[in-house]
C-alpha cells in the first residue's frame, strides 16, 4: 500500500452514475496565496465535506480547513504550498504530492530528500539547502528519523556522514525548530563537545562502529566540521 495513504483522505463519491476514488494528502508545509487564488469558502460541516466540494469543482486544485471554525476554502491556483493563513488550526490537502526534481520521497514522513556529495561546513550546508528552498533535516520524530537513516545508508559512501538541523547549546540537544533531542538518538557517550561554543550535529555513517548503534547515530563536532548534506522538503 501506498504510504501517503496514511495521511490522505480518501472518499467514494458518485459522479454522474459512476463511482469516482479521490485521495487528497495532507500538506504540512505552510505559505501564503493571494486574494485571487481563493475560489469558494463557505462553513461545512466536517473536512469530508470540503473533500467533496473540492472533488466536484473542476477549478479546484487544493483545498484547507479550518478545524475549530469548520471554514472549507477552495483554492484553484496551482502548485500550492500552503495554508492561506499561517495557523495550526488550518489543515491544508492537495490531491497529489511529489518531490522536485533530484529530490527522493520519503513517504512515510511525507517528505522529499536530496543528497550532495560535496563536502561543506554545517553553515554552509545550511545556507545551500535554503537557497534551493529547502532546509538541513530535522528529524523530530521516530518515523522520520529512522526513514531518514534509512535512505542515508542507501545513498551515503562510508564513512561519509551528513549535517543535520541540530545543535549543542548549554550541553543539550536542539533540533533546528527548538525540540530538545532525546539522549537515546546520539550515538554512545555523546554529545562530548561539552561547554563551548558553536557544536552542531551530524549523523554518523553506519560503517562507524565506535557509535555503538547501527540506528541511533547522532554526533556533535564544530560547526566547521565538513560533511556531506542531505536537505530536506517536507510536503
Amino acid at each position: 500500500m501506498n504510504a501517503y495513504l496514511i495521511v490522505g483522505v480518501i472518499l467514494m463519491l458518485t459522479k454522474f452514475g459512476h463511482t469516482v476514488s479521490v485521495t487528497w494528502y495532507k500538506s504540512q508545509l505552510t505559505g501564503t496565496n493571494n486574494a485571487n487564488d481563493i475560489n469558494w469558502s463557505v462553513k461545512v460541516r466536517s473536512v469530508t465535506e470540503c473533500c467533496y466540494q473540492c472533488s466536484f469543482n473542476s477549478k479546484c486544485r487544493s483545498f484547507q480547513y479550518e478545524t475549530r471554525a469548520r471554514y472549507c476554502t477552495l483554492l484553484f491556483a496551482s502548485h500550492q504550498t500552503g495554508p492561506f493563513l499561517n495557523s495550526s488550526g488550518i489543515v491544508h490537502y492537495r490531491d497529489y504530492l511529489g518531490c522536485p526534481t533530484g529530490y527522493d520521497p520519503l513517504p512515510t514522513s511525507n517528505a522529499c530528500v536530496a543528497l550532495h556529495t560535496d563536502y561543506r561546513t554545517w553553515n554552509d550546508s545550511l545556507m545551500a539547502c535554503q537557497n534551493e528552498g529547502a532546509n538541513l533535516p530535522i528529524l523530530d520524530t521516530d518515523t522520520l528519523f529512522k526513514e531518514f537513516v534509512d535512505f542515508m545508508d542507501n545513498k551515503a559512501v562510508a564513512p561519509a556522514r551528513v549535517a543535520v538541523h541540530g545543535r549543542v547549546i548549554n550541553n543539550i540537544g536542539y533540533w533546528g525548530n527548538g525540540v530538545i533531542i532525546d539522549i537515546s538518538k546520539f550515538c554512545v557517550s555523546q554529545p562530548d563537545e561539552l561547554n563551548i561554543l558553536d557544536v552542531c550535529l551530524f549523523m554518523a555513517h553506519v560503517s562507524e562502529g565506535w557509535c555503538g548503534s547501527p540506528n541511533n547515530r547522532l554526533d556533535d563536532a564544530t560547526c566547521d566540521h565538513e560533511s556531506l548534506r542531505i536537505c530536506m522538503l517536507k510536503l
